[in-house]
């Protein structure tokens, strides 16, 4: 259950970015830049490469609870930073309490955002798990090893990404969403 639960909170950080760079845009009345949202979605990939290799680093130093325990100050960390640098709310400006799907329905940009990054989500956690399984019970690979095994393919989705992004066609288009 708490792997469901850190999944949604997850899955939600990604909209939440593209949010706030939308909501900023406005405020100062400029486009989104594209370069931040490339820089998300590298940021993204990037970790997804560092991920199994210090996964398995931690697993091998302290047991799986130590994968978890990491999260603590990483939390503490991102929630000084919101606080410290994110602008308060203008008034009017936040959402309603308990606004349930009904946002999603009324906001279709949103609807659209969270169900294609569920997807690619998904697509993404069944290849990382599914991989990481194989490697280690019929490969016989140990934490760490499966976690190596696998950088280099997320190394390459990230080089690739960047090139994508980098496109001033794709930046132009990333923005304008």
């Amino acid at each position: 259950m708490s792997r469901v639960v850190i999944g949604f909170g997850t899955s939600a950080a990604y909209p939440a970015a593209m949010a706030l760079v939308r909501r900023q845009s406005r405020r100062l009345r400029q486009a989104p830049p594209g370069r931040v949202l490339g820089a998300l979605a590298i940021t993204g990939q990037a970790s997804m490469a560092v991920g199994p290799v210090l996964g398995g680093a931690l697993i091998a130093a302290g047991g799986w609870r130590l994968t978890f325990l990491v999260n603590v100050p990483l939390a503490a960390a991102g929630t000084a930073a919101v606080l410290a640098w994110l602008p308060a709310d203008e008034p009017g400006e936040g959402t309603a309490p308990g606004p349930g799907l009904g946002l999603l329905v009324r906001n279709r940009a949103l609807m659209v955002t969270y169900l294609r990054f569920g997807v690619t989500a998904l697509i993404i956690y069944g290849f990382l798990y599914g991989w990481t399984l194989w490697l280690e019970q019929a490969a016989g690979r140990d934490a760490a090893g499966a976690g190596l095994l696998m950088t280099p393919s997320f190394a390459v989705a990230a080089a690739l990404l960047a090139v994508v992004l980098a496109d001033r066609s794709t930046l132009g288009a990333c923005s304008e969403q």
